[in-house]
């Protein structure tokens, strides 16, 4: 025997259920800590190539090749694991996120080759805290803006 819900339970059941989807977007993203370490480790290493130039050679490699390792490692069901993240289903990505991603990419090239030909003192100190800066400050707000906004597409 089913019995149909007043208006005032049903409202209560989705408002529920809207309230667990925003907490499942929010509890899928990097901690703020995260985001902060991050920008501290880009900046040091703009500052660190900048002041020590002689490592900026095999130092510097292994060293971008070992962050880059973990940010793959973070998008895999292990490595999200030992971070200590939910793991979600990943959606294809669409033809426009495709064009934006290479967009990005080529505005990203043309602005590191444009940087390298002006020679400017101390660049990549600039550079570095620039880019931490932004990690650190912009990285959290960018990520509760992107969960937020599929929490309310799905």
């Amino acid at each position: 025997m089913s019995a149909t819900p007043t208006p005032e339970e049903a409202r209560q059941a989705l408002d529920g259920y809207d309230q667990q989807r925003k907490d499942s977007a929010t509890a899928s993203g990097y901690s703020t800590g995260y985001w902060i370490g991050a920008g501290v480790v880009v900046a040091a290493f703009g500052v660190f190539t900048d002041f020590n130039p002689t490592w900026a050679g095999a130092g510097s490699t292994w060293f971008s090749m070992v962050l880059l390792m973990v940010v793959v490692l973070a998008g895999t069901r292990w490595g999200s694991a030992l971070l200590g993240r939910r793991v979600q289903v990943r959606r294809p990505p669409t033809g426009r996120r495709w064009l934006l991603a290479l967009l990005g990419a080529a505005l990203a090239l043309v602005a590191m080759l444009a940087l390298a030909a002006l020679d400017l003192p101390h660049s990549s100190a600039v550079v570095g805290v620039v880019f931490g800066l932004l990690l650190a400050i912009g990285g959290p707000w960018w990520q509760r803006r992107t969960l937020a906004r599929e929490a309310a597409r799905l």
